[in-house]
């Protein structure tokens, strides 16, 4: 049995070339940051100075912090913008930890890979066959859904996203009220169950948070040691 060690939260900074931002700043990063890819880093004058130009440049649009990495076979640069607490304007700790997001699905996949090679799940299971009962709705019926579909996302399967309050935020007042809010994954399968598929599983391809929540469950009923139950638990829920 091949020991599955999965953690909700990584560092902020981690792998060969890694950056993150701090709040508003995530997804202005790709755009932003110009900083070279690992292997060019190697050959480039690219410096620590330099990394730190890109990691003020996001702050100065209105993130938060920013936390920033590049590592590459030679060299490591860090740098950090910004503060971790708006009040006391302490700085952004060097070992910060941050949400990984949608990074989490890469995790959740390789578990179910990793069962589906011990023999412990196969990939034209069904979500009723693991979750019998679960999914209720007029045109959604899990028998027909396999777990191969659920990991390429072609099950057809709307995603509960758009349903979770918090992405309807538009005011601050809004977002502070929502941003710590979190749900059971059974209750983010009901979000989805309120909408009608988008296509027969099988027959297309959409991207839908919803089939890797039910992937998760499906991880926690299966043969899988105690320490990945738990660790799947924590992957399959969602915190606003």
């Amino acid at each position: 049995m091949t020991t599955r060690m999965i953690s909700k939260k990584r560092s902020c900074v981690s792998g060969r070339l890694g950056l993150t931002a701090g709040i508003a700043g995530v997804a202005m990063v790709a755009a932003v940051v110009t900083a070279p890819t690992a292997r060019a880093l190697d050959q480039s004058r690219y410096d620590r100075a330099q990394l730190q130009r890109d990691a003020d440049a996001i702050t100065s649009t209105g993130a938060t912090s920013v936390l920033a990495e590049v590592n590459s076979s030679s060299r490591r640069l860090v740098a950090r913008s910004g503060v971790a607490d708006l009040k006391t304007r302490r700085a952004v700790p060097w070992g910060a930890y941050c949400r990984i997001g949608s990074t989490t699905k890469t995790f959740v996949a390789t578990v179910a890979l990793q069962l589906v090679g011990e023999g412990k799940l196969k990939l034209t299971d069904t979500v009723e066959q693991w979750l019998p009962g679960l999914m209720s709705s007029t045109d959604i019926d899990g028998g027909d859904i396999t777990i191969r579909q659920l990991l390429g996302h072609t099950s057809g399967l709307p995603d509960y996203a758009d349903d979770v309050p918090l992405e309807q935020a538009t005011t601050p007042e809004a977002f502070r009220n929502e941003r710590f809010r979190t749900y059971r994954p059974e209750q983010l399968v009901a979000m989805a169950m309120r909408h009608k598929r988008v296509f027969a599983p099988g027959t297309g391809w959409s991207y839908s948070n919803t089939n890797y929540i039910l992937i998760g469950m499906i991880l926690e009923k299966s043969p899988a040691t105690p320490g990945s139950r738990r660790s799947t638990s924590a992957l399959s829920s969602h915190s606003t």
